[in-house]
């Protein structure tokens, strides 16, 4: 309300307030013909001559009005319909471009620092076999890791969980993008046997042999970057290496939201034991771009306990935050000043502007819906 009041009062006139208005209009038209279009094709999955009818149809309407409001698009174009646009323009139709420019740059600068914060979270994953090890297990062989040799996607004769239910089925609403677990193979039970005498067995970190205590209860990790079989996400080397304690089941969550408004309830939430290592588990939560996560439902916990098979008191949800800093490479040379100014303009913009709006609206679970008394938050610094 004020900031209407505001640009009333900045126009001064109703003629100004009028050219912006009408720019904004016809602008607004135009844009939303050509993004259902691109729904309709990309989304809804209409065939292709469908979305490009609806372009043709529906933009020429738009684009006449919009020619319109921009004399200059008409054939008997003359200096002077430019001389009444340009007018037009600086009596006020300057002002949903000024808006429609700050807000891309706005979108953009957020949409980098959120990619810079993912590939930081996936550089940083852990590999298991090089944190932990179990009591009295040799070094890990180079390139291996659990029932996925690295390099690999193909599943080794150790693997004991169930095969996953492909969501990208034909009966299934979920994306094809949307699988990050891949499904693996049943073993015999004799295998089954062997592996769960040596996940019983007591666990250590590695770099410095100190015991890891296995505590009653579950733990998630969530993150926003997927992590593969054999990796964690980096708050889990984090927290344990200040707390040398987990649950008896720990689950690696990766919660993405995906191309469509609302994903089924019974689609959202898929769950794979890990083979080797004992009470681990990795997950992919899936969310509609319309739905918040709700974290603290009872539908959620009880669809949890349904895919461990088990139920487990106690739930802690452990949240990871990512800081940006700018990294200042020519102060740390002490370069003179006038070579350090695009450096501090960067640093300027990471460390105040973009940290700031992280604050007001970033954040792994910013929005999401979960229990305050069982949130454990583990933070980190990103040097980009």
């Amino acid at each position: 309300m004020v900031i209407i009041i505001l640009v009333c009062v900045g126009f001064g006139t109703s003629v100004h307030l009028t050219n912006a208005y009408g720019m904004t209009v016809a602008s607004v038209m135009i844009v939303t013909t050509i993004l259902l279009s691109l729904v309709m094709y990309l989304v809804w999955g209409f065939i292709f001559l469908l979305p490009v009818a609806f372009l043709l149809f529906f933009g020429t309407i738009d684009g006449v009005f919009w020619a319109c409001t921009f004399p200059s698009y008409f054939p008997n174009f003359n200096l002077t319909w430019a001389l009444a646009t340009l007018k037009k323009f600086i009596l006020g139709a300057w002002f949903p471009f000024m808006v429609s420019i700050v807000m891309s740059l706005f979108m953009a600068f957020w949409r980098w620092g959120m990619s810079k914060k993912r590939n930081y979270e996936w550089e940083r994953r852990v590999r298991l076999s090089e944190f932990l090890r179990r009591e009295g297990e040799l070094p890990a062989l180079q390139g291996g890791e659990g029932a996925f040799i690295l390099g690999t996607n193909k599943p080794s004769a150790l693997v004991t969980s169930e095969p996953l239910k492909d969501p990208a089925s034909p009966k299934s609403s979920t994306s094809k993008d949307s699988m990050a677990i891949a499904p693996v193979n049943k073993t015999s039970s004799a295998s089954a046997d062997s592996l769960r005498k040596r996940t019983s067995q007591q666990l250590f970190l590695r770099a410095t042999d100190t015991p890891v205590v296995r505590l009653p209860g579950i733990s998630i990790f969530y993150s926003t970057a997927s992590t593969l079989h054999s990796h964690a996400p980096h708050t889990f080397r984090h927290f344990l290496e200040h707390f040398p304690a987990l649950h008896s089941t720990c689950i690696f969550l990766h919660v993405r939201t995906a191309a469509q408004p609302h994903v089924p309830f019974h689609e959202r939430l898929v769950l794979e034991r890990s083979p080797l290592w004992d009470g681990v588990w990795r997950g992919v939560y899936r969310i509609g771009y319309m739905e918040t996560p709700d974290f603290a439902a009872a539908e959620f916990t009880i669809n949890l306990f349904d895919k461990l098979g088990r139920q487990v008191d106690g739930l802690t949800h452990v949240l990871q935050y990512t800081q940006l800093k700018a990294r200042r490479d020519r102060e740390a040379r002490g370069d003179s000043f006038i070579k350090k100014i695009p450096e501090k303009v960067r640093g300027y913009a990471i460390d105040v502007v973009w940290s700031g709006i992280d604050e007001v609206l970033g954040g792994v679970a910013k929005g999401w819906k979960v229990p305050v008394g069982e949130i454990v938050s583990v933070g980190a610094v990103a040097e980009v």
